[in-house]
């Protein structure tokens, strides 16, 4: 699903880079062999997204969005407000991305959030099988036998090369600390299970994606 979301006037230089990027990737669908369709909405870009991805399995954006007609080139909020309210998950990619996704990391705790995740990643790494490397985000016992549940149900997928959890009690700042940079994909929640964390710290999965150097998917 290729969505086209824009209000530039025609003649704009940024209108033309855009129909240049629609043809590349309907040329690079077609060799591929992937069916590929342009659908285009000129209502609000993240509420025109969240709507037309309700019947689609996943939603890819780049991690960063601009969809406004910024003079300064600065990046808006659309990104943001698809994590807040999309139905389907989203898959954010960087500028740099892996080749293909061979080691993941999947991101546990306590809440419906991750287990969806957990869930919605089954789905989406069924064709690339990669290595798996579990993240317990919490200490607490609930959070340490929800991780024992995810490896399961990983495992019981077809899931079989599964590192030992590993624990982390703040993933962002573990950003800082490199502990993702040999990763090919970030697995985790909308929100985590210390939503009131959230409100001094910022989104989870919005923060992650803001600053993880591999591709986040977005279990929603």
């Amino acid at each position: 699903c290729l969505t086209t979301l824009d209000s530039r006037p025609p003649g704009d230089p940024q209108e033309d880079r855009l129909s240049a990027v629609e043809a590349h990737c309907q040329d690079l669908c077609k060799r591929m062999n992937v069916p590929c369709a342009v659908l285009e909405d000129r209502d609000v870009p993240a509420r025109s997204i969240v709507k037309m991805a309700y019947y689609y399995d996943l939603l890819v954006m780049g991690a960063r969005s601009f969809f406004h007609c910024d003079p300064n080139n600065e990046e808006d909020d659309t990104l943001r407000k698809v994590l807040a309210h999309s139905v389907t998950p989203v898959l954010c990619v960087p500028e740099v991305i892996p080749i293909g996704f061979e080691h993941a990391c999947v991101i546990v705790d306590d809440s419906p959030d991750a287990a969806r995740a957990t869930r919605e990643f089954t789905n989406f790494a069924s064709a690339y099988r990669p290595r798996i490397s579990m993240v317990s985000s919490g200490d607490d016992s609930n959070c340490l036998a929800a991780v024992v549940r995810a490896t399961d149900y990983l495992k019981a997928h077809g899931f079989t090369d599964i590192a030992k959890p590993a624990h982390i009690s703040d993933p962002i700042k573990a950003i800082s600390e490199n502990w993702f940079d040999d990763l090919d994909l970030v697995v985790t929640g909308r929100h985590s299970a210390h939503r009131w964390q959230e409100l001094f710290h910022g989104n989870q999965a919005a923060e992650l994606v803001r600053h993880a150097p591999a591709p986040v998917f977005v279990g929603l």
